[in-house]
C-alpha cells in the first residue's frame, strides 16, 4: 500500500501489518521505519493491508493526525503521523521575506508549503533506486518515473545515497526538480513538480516530459522490458515455501551476490513492495526477470531475525565482466517451461546414445539372442532359441557319457548273450567270482614250502 501523502508501502507482517519502505518526504519520513510492524492505527487493531489502507486513507482525506502503536525491534513504541495541515505563524511569515530565496522556492501567495515528491528511495550500487511511485503523488502524476528507475541526479547533482537524494529532494509545493534516471542502461530526465501534503493527483500524465517532443531515441529508451533489451535476472536459486520463496543458493558475482544482503536460507516475502506469500513460480519469474541494468528491491526474512531486510538489486552485467544476473528456478513446471529446447535436445541425444549402443540383427543372432524362426516373429524366435538350447544341452550331455568299448573294458558295460541288462549283470558277477577265486588261489604259499617250513610234511 502506498499514499501520497503518507509516503509509506506496506505488507502483510507477523501480527500486524509490516512496513517495507518510507519515502523520505512523505508524513511517515522520520517517523516509520522500514521493518516496523504497525500494531493499531488510531486506536484501531490493525491486522490486515486492507484494515490499515481504510484506517491510514480516512486519516489521510480528513487531514488530521494519526497515533500508531508500532513495534521495533522487539518493543512498542508510539508513533504519531502529521497528517493535519500546518498553518505559518505570524512571526515566521515575516522573517520570511528577510531571508533570501531561490524562485524556485519563493511562495506563490502567502507562507510556503514544504512540498513531496511521493516516492520511496533505497541505497543501490550506483545512484538510488526507486522501490516504488506512491499512487496519486507528484511523481506518479509526472508520469515519467517508473519503479526501478535510478536516479543518478537531481538538478544536476549527484546522488551517492539516499541522504542525498533526501537533501536535494526538499522542496515547496509547486516548486519542479529535475530527475536524471538510469533506466535498462539509457539516461532518462523527468520533471517532477512537488505536491503539497495530502495533494493527489487522480491518474499520471504521460503528456507531461521536459521536451515537447521527443525524439524516437528518446522514446525508445524509455520502452519497457518488452522493447528487445536483453532480460536477465537476479542471480539466486529459489522454491516455494509457506512464507514466501526459499533462497537455496546465490550465484557468485551475480546480482544477488554484489549486493551482500542476499544469502542461502532467506525468504523471499515481496519484491518491490508486492508480496509474493502463496505465488505460483510462473508468476514469481516475471517480478524477478526485467531489462539488463534495471532495479529491483528484495524484501527477504533472514533466519532467526525478526525484522526483514529490503536488498536493492541491479540487474546484469558488472563493469568487470560480463552480463552475470540470472534466476533459476526449482518448480519442475517452470523450469521445463523455460528450458524445453534444451530438454529436446538432451533427449534427442540421449536416444541416439542408446541407438548407438544396440547390437545388430547379425550380432544378436551370432549370440543367439535373437535368431529368426519361420516367419520372424518374435513367438517363432523364441521357440527356436529354446531349441537349439536344448539342443546344446543334450549335446553336452552326450558328450561327456563315456564311450561303449571304454565301458566294456571296465567291466562297467559288458554285453552277453541278446545283450540285455541282466544278462550283462550276471556275466559280470560271474567275472567278479572267478578274478576273486583266482586271488584267494594265488594267496595260498606252495606245497614246498610249506614242508621246509614245518607247517605241511
Amino acid at each position: 500500500m502506498s499514499s501520497g501523502g503518507i509516503g509509506v508501502t506496506i505488507a502483510a507482517g507477523n501480527g500486524g501489518v509490516a512496513v517495507t519502505g518510507v519515502s523520505v518526504t512523505g508524513a511517515a519520513a522520520g517517523k516509520l521505519q522500514k521493518g516496523d510492524v504497525i500494531l493499531s492505527a488510531g486506536g484501531v487493531a490493525v491486522k490486515s493491508v486492507d484494515g490499515a489502507k481504510k484506517v491510514l486513507g480516512d486519516s489521510l482525506r480528513k487531514q488530521v493526525d494519526i497515533a500508531l502503536v508500532v513495534r521495533r525491534g522487539g518493543a512498542q513504541t508510539n508513533v504519531t503521523l502529521p497528517l493535519a495541515p500546518k498553518q505559518a505563524k505570524p512571526a515566521e511569515a515575516k522573517q520570511q521575506p528577510a531571508k533570501p530565496a531561490s524562485p524556485a522556492a519563493a511562495p506563490a501567495a502567502g507562507a510556503a508549503k514544504p512540498g513531496t515528491v511521493g516516492m520511496v528511495l533505497e541505497n543501490a550500487a550506483s545512484g538510488v533506486a526507486i522501490v516504488d511511485v506512491v499512487a496519486g503523488g507528484a511523481a506518479y502524476a509526472c508520469g515519467q518515473v517508473r519503479k526501478g528507475d535510478v536516479i543518478v541526479a537531481v538538478d544536476g547533482n549527484k546522488v551517492a545515497n539516499v541522504n542525498d537524494a533526501k537533501s536535494f529532494l526538499k522542496g515547496n509545493a509547486g516548486a519542479p526538480v529535475k530527475l536524471s534516471i538510469r533506466r535498462a542502461g539509457q539516461p532518462v530526465e523527468a520533471v517532477v513538480t512537488r505536491f503539497a501534503p495530502g495533494q493527489k493527483a487522480p491518474a499520471p500524465d504521460n503528456s507531461k516530459t521536459e521536451k515537447p517532443a521527443p525524439s524516437k531515441a528518446a522514446a525508445a529508451a524509455q520502452k519497457p522490458a518488452s522493447s528487445g533489451k536483453k532480460q536477465v535476472g537476479v542471480g539466486m536459486s529459489v522454491t516455494q515455501h509457506p512464507s514466501g520463496f526459499l533462497v537455496k543458493a546465490v550465484v557468485p558475482d551475480g546480482a544477488a551476490a554484489r549486493s551482500g544482503k542476499v544469502k542461502a536460507g532467506q525468504i523471499l516475502t515481496a519484491v518491490d513492495g508486492k508480496p509474493v506469500k502463496g505465488l505460483a513460480m510462473k508468476n514469481l519469474v516475471p517480478l524477478l526477470v526485467g531489462d539488463e541494468g534495471s532495479s529491483v528491491v528484495l524484501s527477504l526474512q533472514p533466519a532467526g531475525v525478526s525484522q526483514p531486510i529490503q536488498a536493492a538489486l541491479v540487474r546484469g552485467s558488472t563493469a568487470e565482466g560480463p552480463p552475470v544476473g540470472s534466476v533459476a528456478v526449482s518448480n519442475k513446471e517452470e523450469a521445463e517451461a523455460k528450458q524445453a529446447p534444451l530438454l529436446a535436445e538432451q533427449v534427442a541425444s540421449k536416444l541416439e546414445g542408446k541407438i548407438k549402443r544396440r547390437p545388430s540383427v547379425q550380432e544378436l543372432e551370432e549370440q543367439n539372442i535373437l535368431h529368426a524362426g519361420p516367419g520372424g516373429s518374435i513367438q517363432a524366435t523364441k521357440e527356436a532359441l529354446e531349441k537349439e538350447q536344448k539342443k546344446d544341452k543334450l549335446a553336452s550331455k552326450l558328450a561327456s557319457r563315456p564311450e561303449k568299448q571304454r565301458l566294456e573294458e571296465t567291466n562297467i558295460l559288458h554285453a552277453g548273450p541278446g545283450g540285455s541288462l541282466q544278462a550283462t549283470k550276471e556275466a559280470l558277477e560271474k567275472e567278479q567270482k572267478k578274478d576273486k577265486l583266482a586271488s584267494k588261489l594265488a594267496s595260498r604259499p606252495e606245497k614246498q614250502r610249506l614242508e621246509e617250513t614245518n607247517i605241511l610234511h
